[in-house]
């Protein structure tokens, strides 16, 4: 029989909340590769793949990591399917100081909402920074919607 999920409740979550510090954000892992010429006059795109956030807890607090893998693409016309010229790969982790412990319910819930506001900055500058390192005009991620 499956087990029934539980969320913590409004209350729950805001008292997590309210004793949360962001201590840090951190580079935990980075490939980049281009796989084709940039054509000059082509569309360009992205996609957006997020992986699971992973949860480390440690006495005192958590780190919380999330993969993100981002595709970039170009097409000739608008209606010509894409074709994929790079990809990074970026794990980034965030160090949270909490004196309560963190459940896996409240993780899921703050894996949704507080993480990918508190990591998505980063993401955004990393990803400008390496586009244009690579030769390839700077890619502005939009910004991050809950």
């Amino acid at each position: 029989m499956a087990r029934k999920k539980v969320l913590p409740t409004t209350e729950e979550y805001s008292t997590f909340i309210q004793h949360l510090e962001l201590v840090n954000v951190l580079l935990k892992d980075m490939s980049v590769s281009k796989t084709a010429k940039l054509i000059p006059e082509a569309i360009l795109g992205f996609e957006i793949h997020t992986a699971k956030p992973k949860l480390d807890p440690f006495p005192g607090g958590f780190c919380a990591c999330v993969t993100y893998t981002i595709k970039l693409s170009q097409q000739i016309e608008a209606t010509a399917k894409p074709e994929y010229f790079a990809q990074m790969k970026i794990t980034l982790e965030g160090i949270y100081n909490n004196d309560l412990e963190i459940s896996a319910e409240i993780f899921e819930v703050f894996a949704g909402m507080n993480l990918p506001v508190n990591l998505w900055p980063y993401l955004r500058e990393m990803v400008h920074s390496l586009s244009l390192r690579m030769g390839f005009p700077g890619l502005i991620l939009p910004v991050h919607k809950v």
